[in-house]
């Protein structure tokens, strides 16, 4: 979503344990179902159940 000023009003990246040294690097690009509300009011025009299967997480 977007504020009144048109600033993202929340983070679609999240870094978890950034103060650990690590060689590892873990990604997610399929974290979510969320559509934000700036793609047709939030809505993918799809049934609320399909919204649970894989094709709300992945719909590329």
């Amino acid at each position: 979503m977007r504020s009144e000023t048109g600033q993202i009003s929340w983070s679609p990246v999240i870094i978890l344990g950034e103060e650990r040294v690590s060689r590892w690097l873990i990604i997610c690009d399929h974290a979510t179902n969320r559509v934000p509300a700036s793609i047709n009011g939030g809505e993918l025009g799809i049934a609320e159940e399909d919204m649970a299967r894989h094709i709300a997480y992945d719909p590329g």
